[in-house]
């Protein structure tokens, strides 16, 4: 069941957010029932399950005692419906994680993982092209171009990732998708799969670093390329609220730095404590009219549960990434199979957290439902293999920082 479950998360990944425009009545959209059975199937998979992984909970415990503390801001706050799937969200990404995890330990789940976090990543590539198709760059009619940026950035870790194991195609594949992303003109994801694409070359070697420059090089030219070639996009970047500037180049920041500031100063009404869960959302709905987000999660964070929110909030992303982080190193030095998805987990992860700099993922299931499954099956995968109940790793290629030379490894 729980096997099944996780497989339909992955699936669904290719819908975007395209369920949140199905109006179920009494308030509910698609996506919003989505996220309830999300949240209340992980949890009560993961607590019948008997097998809670204590990697996992090692990891995650700040986000279980910050989705406490939410709950805890509903007795001196009313949350509103936006505060509450907000609450839900949180919970189904820490469910998630745990139910992958004791899968990846006690059953391994690497395989079908990869094959259907393949199909919804390239359904939702194929349903946002013939949105392009149809209405042209940043397309938003059935799918938020905002939205697909942010999953998008799925498939260019997971891709970005197999190249440093020597995926065929990889690289093309990872290019294709950092083009759509272009053309949807999601800025923060477009800047984000560049700096992916950065990083994942790079390793503690002279040659490493030089494969780090190569990636460098290749996401400037990619950067240049679409800045130069696709005219929204540049405007996009250059025209309506260039408050920020770089250098002599003034950046357009859409609004947001109004939306920040107003969040700001009533976060300063309390706190310590916050003002509640999805209190942000409402703040902002209420002053902005068309917009019902501060367009910055760690400033939503800070705003609706304090001071000590954000500090769970920072603690849990620390602990996430610094395991990722060591399970990918130390899949790359055993040469086990799983590595290319402990990198693929590290580098979404990663850039789950740069996103939340401009953008509001923590609130969307469609990106968090499937973060905790990557980050769920890399931590599992990770720690199953640090006991030897992993099955006799197959090799990959490595990295210049392992010495020998491996078969290659597919890309798709």
């Amino acid at each position: 069941m729980a096997r099944r479950f996780i497989i339909l998360v992955l699936l669904l990944l290719g819908c975007v957010d395209s369920l949140g425009s199905v109006d179920l009545g009494a308030r509910f959209s698609g996506q919003g029932v989505l996220t309830i059975v999300y949240a209340t199937a992980s949890w009560g998979l993961a607590l019948l399950s008997g097998r809670i992984s204590k990697a996992a909970l090692k990891a995650v415990w700040p986000f279980i005692a910050l989705l406490i503390w939410a709950l805890t801001t509903m007795f001196w706050y009313t949350p509103s419906v936006n505060g509450i799937q907000n609450v839900l969200c949180l919970a189904c990404f820490i469910g998630l994680t745990l139910v992958a995890a004791g899968l990846a330990e006690t059953e391994g789940i690497q395989a079908p993982i990869e094959m259907f976090f393949r199909y919804g990543i390239w359904c939702a590539a194929a349903a946002y092209a013939w949105c392009l198709w149809q209405d042209g760059f940043g397309s938003g009619e059935w799918i938020g171009p905002r939205s697909f940026g942010i999953v998008a950035l799925f498939g260019i870790a997971w891709y970005a990732s197999r190249w440093r194991f020597g995926g065929r195609g990889a690289l093309l594949l990872t290019a294709v998708l950092l083009a759509e992303t272009g053309a949807s003109l999601s800025r923060v994801a477009l800047v984000t799969g560049l700096v992916m694409l950065t990083l994942a070359r790079v390793s503690a070697t002279v040659k490493g670093w030089l494969w780090g420059l190569l990636s460098l090089g290749l996401a400037i030219a990619a950067f240049w390329w679409m800045f130069s070639h696709i005219d929204p996009l540049r405007e996009h970047f250059l025209a309506g609220d260039v408050r920020l500037h770089l250098g002599d180049t003034a950046i357009n920041v859409s609004g947001r730095a109004n939306l920040w500031r107003v969040t700001y100063d009533s976060f300063l009404d309390s706190p310590w404590a916050g003002n509640g869960a999805g209190s942000s959302s409402h703040l902002i709905e209420g002053r902005f009219h068309t917009i019902g987000h501060p367009h910055n999660d760690y400033l939503r964070v800070l705003h609706d549960y304090g001071i000590v929110g954000l500090g769970l909030w920072v603690l849990a992303w620390i602990r996430v990434l610094g395991q990722l982080w060591t399970g990918a190193r130390c899949s790359e030095r055993s040469r086990r199979r799983d590595a290319p998805l402990q990198f693929a987990a590290f580098l979404t992860a990663l850039g789950m957290c740069l996103v939340m700099v401009t953008d509001n993922p923590i609130t969307y299931v469609f990106a968090m439902a499937p973060l905790g499954v990557l980050v769920g099956a890399a931590i599992g995968a990770a720690s199953a293999a640090r006991w030897g109940a992993l099955p006799e790793p197959s090799p990959v290629q490595a990295p210049e920082s392992l010495a020998g030379r491996l078969p290659r490894l597919e890309g798709a």
